[in-house]
């Protein structure tokens, strides 16, 4: 069950990182409290906002929220949700 949470976190994590402009190296600061403040503080000056260390996942949840809901509006649903056949071959 831990590996269902850990691949959601990372999930999380990568959508807050994808609509931030940054490259994907970028991602690895979040791993440690040190590199995440260093994020932050990116963040911050990027966009002259002041983000707090419980924004970054609460960002990639409603980039993921939004996701979900144009994929449904173009007509697609759960069964359309799932990897190709040989991802699991």
């Amino acid at each position: 069950m831990a590996a269902k949470y850990q691949n959601r976190n990372t999930q999380i994590a990568m959508a807050s990182v994808d609509c931030t402009g940054l490259w994907l190296l970028a991602s690895f600061a979040l791993t440690t409290p040190e590199g995440a403040d260093a994020f932050l503080k990116v963040m911050n000056a990027k966009f002259g906002v002041q983000m707090s260390p419980d924004d970054i996942p609460a960002l990639g949840v409603r980039v993921l929220k939004q996701e979900l809901e144009f994929n449904r509006k173009a007509g697609l649903t759960s069964e359309d949700d799932r990897l190709p056949d040989f991802f699991y071959k």
